[in-house]
């Protein structure tokens, strides 16, 4: 492995940690602050405001500022947020600061994420290898701080998380920062029409619908698992790391039922299925409160989850371009904070989170992922069909 693809992967690996860090922290910082995990969750919803906030910014000033500049900035951003967090989870009670923590990581890990992908992108063969060790450190990470949390050591490991972000940074200015034209903007003209990819379409609204279901289910994981096995807060936070296992496993299942269908087709099975164990998920724990049937359809319907993110970007047009995807990103990052929002909203602010209450909230990502699928199967009145892909070839 060379210098480049070392800094590359240590940014992956800071990024896998960042997004898995809040999900995971959730129950331990509800029972630290002493309040509901509802008041709790939306700190999630603040690091999708801010996702979506970089994501447009990264966008907008990509001519004007280098892909390193602003993935440095994103990495230095993103260790300011994991120490705000580490500062505010102290407290008790932490909340004002947690958003701004939260919020200060999102923006970090947008600017990352696309800049990141981009100096990737670049280097054949590179990116696959990063988005796998990303999927990696994202379901390891949990374990490792459930591990700390049970040894009331927590803020050690996000500290170690923050310090990666630092590492990151400094090997990506060692590598690239030397090398003559490299940090230069891309002077690329606007093609016409270019800007539309930016206005709302169909496509959006899908992936406003998908990534808020994805986020709700992210922020409410964790307690399910402990209402069904009676988990204490250390063992809740390392078993969110079955979430991202669940979606993990649907998208390598995906891979060999596409080579025989097209991704339209997959795409369509995948939502249908994933809402109907969603909404039995819902219904089981609304009506008889129990923590385990409430959990067993709800990770049967993450596998499903899964491949849906990439089905989406694979059947949409909009996404073949950088601009187009932006705004796609932009939009499944208002949804990841809208929805989850709601979803909060939705339980309540009691102390004591029951089956049932988990149950509204996995109602309000079974329909989000219901918008999603009449939005994909809605016959279109003008332009090309949601469902037949454009090549990037």
């Amino acid at each position: 492995m060379n210098r480049r693809s070392t800094a590359l992967t240590v940014s992956f690996i800071g990024l896998g940690a960042s997004g898995a860090t809040i999900p995971a922290l959730l129950p331990v910082l509800a029972a630290k602050w002493a309040i509901s995990p509802a008041l709790v969750s939306p700190l999630l919803s603040v690091l999708f405001l801010g996702l979506a906030l970089s994501v447009v910014s990264a966008a907008l000033l990509g001519g004007r500022l280098s892909s390193l500049t602003m993935l440095v900035g994103g990495e230095f951003l993103q260790a300011t947020g994991l120490v705000i967090l580490v500062i505010v989870g102290t407290a008790t009670d932490g909340r004002v600061g947690g958003r701004i923590a939260a919020l200060v990581l999102g923006v970090g890990f947008g600017l990352t994420e696309v800049c990141a992908v981009r100096l990737a992108r670049s280097h054949v063969g590179m990116l696959s290898g990063l988005t796998g060790i990303l999927a990696v450190t994202s379901a390891a990470a949990p374990v490792l701080i459930g591990v700390a949390a049970g040894f009331g050591r927590w803020q050690e490991a996000v500290l170690g998380a923050a310090a990666l972000h630092v590492l990151g940074a400094v090997l990506l200015l060692s590598v690239w920062g030397r090398r003559g034209g490299s940090d230069a903007p891309a002077k690329q003209a606007t093609a016409p029409g270019e800007w539309r990819s930016l206005r709302p379409r169909r496509e959006h609204l899908a992936f406003f619908a998908y990534v808020g279901a994805e986020t709700t289910l992210a922020a409410w994981f964790g307690t399910a698992a402990m209402l069904a096995f009676d988990l204490s807060v250390g063992q809740a936070a390392a078993a969110t790391s079955g979430f991202w296992l669940c979606l993990a496993a649907g998208r390598f299942a995906a891979v060999p039922i596409l080579r025989n269908h097209s991704a339209a087709a997959v795409l369509r099975i995948c939502v249908i299925i994933a809402t109907s164990f969603l909404a039995i998920a819902w219904i089981v724990g609304a009506l008889w409160s129990t923590g385990l049937g409430l959990l067993i359809p709800m990770l049967l319907g993450l596998v499903l989850l899964g491949p849906i993110y990439g089905l989406l970007a694979a059947v949409s047009p909009q996404a073949v371009t950088d601009r187009g995807m932006a705004g796609l990103i932009a939009a499944g990052a208002v949804g990841g904070s809208a929805i989850s929002a709601i979803s909060s909203w939705v339980v309540g602010e009691s102390s004591v989170v029951g089956a049932s209450a988990v149950a509204r909230a996995v109602g309000v990502a079974a329909i989000a992922i219901l918008l999603a699928a009449l939005v994909i199967s809605r016959p279109p009145t003008t332009g090309r069909h949601f469902s037949e892909p454009r090549s990037r070839t």
